[in-house]
């Protein structure tokens, strides 16, 4: 079942691009877009939020998302 969630991927708080990126990573509520979930981590860590930058982090360390085109 998809979820509607009360933030969007056009957010300017880091916290909010956070809470919609795991969702897109762990296909909670949402079909799973590591694409999308690195996206939204990159955004959130260009304003220089630390639990972006650790998650975009381990994602590029696992393989996960299309980082090449991200970064």
């Amino acid at each position: 079942t998809l979820v509607e969630f009360p933030y969007s991927s056009n957010s300017e708080n880091p916290r909010e691009l956070i809470l919609l990126a795991l969702k897109y990573e762990h296909a909670e509520g949402v079909p799973r877009d590591n694409e999308k979930a690195a996206i939204l981590y990159c955004k959130a860590a260009k304003m220089g939020n630390a639990d972006a930058q650790f998650f975009l982090g381990w994602m590029y360390a696992n393989g996960r998302g299309d980082l090449e085109m991200t970064i």
